[in-house]
């Protein structure tokens, strides 16, 4: 008797629910978000409403270590058969919990926002003179958790690579208090120009970048040098043969 009483009030209780209009509740959050910089949070429902057919009232709720820069009270769009608000906010270093609301009441869903300090570059650009053919090692020292960027080396617009134009070699990265020092070691510079230190997020968007300029005064003689070198070379081996 008991149970067929329980399952009676379960019944009623889910026609009540489809009877007034119910929502199934997403939050959607980017997986990586920089501190102080704006983000959207999108709550969408799947909206069930036999009585007045139209959408619940929804709330996106931030805690205390988020500023809302927008009022999160909206009347939901309809997108692709279903309804949707967003809510831009701005968060400090941490873990937040965002809530979603439907009507105002009870809370349906819950997601945790990690919120991690941008990375900055705080080396300062170097001019370096230096001879052509002998080693030089950059560096590039960035403030923030190495876990949510990577550093890039640029020359000429192109990304520094093993092969003929650059003979080079990374060291692994030194982990201080206040940041993380990247290196970068050309072992045989022949040509003056920029080299580059670029910072990149995890979506591989630019953060920061600084340029480390090298001057080989000496250049054009050393690429003479070499060619003449190199068709001696062969000149020779041509004649041995």
């Amino acid at each position: 008797m008991k149970c067929t009483s329980a399952l009676l009030l379960l019944l009623m209780i889910l026609l009540l629910r489809l009877y007034t209009g119910s929502a199934e509740l997403t939050l959607h959050a980017p997986q990586n978000v920089y501190a102080g910089e704006p983000t959207n949070i999108t709550c969408t429902a799947g909206v069930r409403d036999f009585k007045h057919n139209s959408a619940p009232r929804i709330v996106i709720s931030v805690g205390n270590g988020c500023t809302e820069l927008q009022n999160k009270q909206h009347k939901p769009e309809e997108f692709n058969g279903h309804y949707q608000v967003q809510l831009a906010i701005t968060c400090r270093n941490g873990t937040h919990s965002i809530d979603c609301y439907s009507n105002g009441r009870d809370r349906i869903d819950r997601t945790n926002l990690k919120v991690v300090k941008k990375p900055k570059i705080i080396t300062e650009p170097r001019n370096i003179t230096i001879e052509a053919g002998l080693p030089v090692t950059l560096t590039c020292f960035v403030e923030g958790d190495p876990n949510h960027y990577w550093v890039g080396w640029m020359s000429r617009n192109s990304i520094i690579q093993q092969g003929q134009q650059h003979s080079i070699s990374q060291s692994p990265s030194f982990k201080l208090t206040n940041g993380t020092m990247h290196y970068l070691t050309v072992h045989s510079i022949k040509v003056s120009g920029k080299y580059e230190c670029k910072v990149y997020s995890m979506a591989e968007i630019i953060q920061d970048q600084i340029s480390h300029q090298i001057f080989v005064p000496n250049e054009h003689s050393a690429e003479s040098s070499s060619t003449s070198s190199i068709i001696w070379n062969t000149l020779s081996s041509f004649f041995s043969t």
